[in-house]
């Protein structure tokens, strides 16, 4: 081997020498920032891990709450739908009051009398039919309109004296018809128990009797109005 190969030689294997020092000696101080960096890089995404699988676990026990709440009140609700049904039958068959009619008696003034959905004043004192009329107004009503048979009978019923009470019809003089103080006319003269109307414009119940009166004659007198 000449001189110059074997300097060649020399050149090659120390160039490859410090390729191969060049590509894995790194320094200590550099070997060890990257474990670092390796090992944070670790604890950040079990970090990240620990935090998505924590959302996901309260997420599915607030819609497993949300669902809890939803059938309860649909039980609920069922519940009370079961409760108002049968108090309408105890109602029913017992023949108490119902509900609606407790409440029209508890907004119902004092010394008031409720029936379905009006109350009514019976008067203590006796009046003129025009006097009379205006004592109702005065207290937001009216002399008392029967609209059907049942308003007759709690006349019936709060009348146990047989006494004599002004009722909201009046007979046209001129005309000779009868009207409601409302305006309704009135057809059915059946009802009164004195057929002789002659001067008597005003008419008055007791119990279930209507009669024909003079107008200025003191009787008692019973208003209604509407429960609230």
């Amino acid at each position: 081997m000449t001189d110059k190969t074997a300097m060649l030689t020399e050149v090659t294997y120390a160039e490859i020498r410090f390729a191969e020092n060049t590509d894995t000696n790194v320094p200590p101080n550099d070997q060890k920032k990257l474990e670092n960096n390796s090992e944070v890089k670790t604890e950040g995404l079990i970090s990240h891990f620990n935090i998505t699988i924590a959302l996901a676990v309260a997420v599915c026990i607030l819609m497993i709450t949300l669902i809890g709440i939803a059938i309860a009140y649909a039980s609920c609700a069922k519940q009370l739908k079961w409760m108002e049904i049968q108090l309408d039958k105890v109602a029913t068959s017992s023949g108490v009051k119902n509900i609606n009619k407790v409440r029209q008696r508890d907004i119902c003034a004092k010394d008031w009398t409720t029936c379905n959905e009006s109350c009514y004043f019976f008067s203590k004192e006796k009046k003129s039919f025009d006097t009379s009329k205006q004592l109702c107004e005065d207290i937001n009503a009216t002399l008392i309109v029967f609209e059907d048979v049942k308003e007759q009978e709690i006349v019936r019923c709060s009348n146990k004296e047989n006494l004599f009470y002004w009722i909201g019809l009046t007979k046209n003089e001129s005309s000779e018809m009868w009207n409601w103080i409302n305006n309704l006319p009135y057809h059915n003269l059946s009802l009164f128990n004195n057929s002789n109307h002659t001067g008597k414009n005003c008419a008055s119940i007791s119990q279930a009797k209507w009669y024909a009166e003079d107008c200025s004659q003191p009787k008692y007198w019973i208003c209604e109005k509407k429960a609230l």
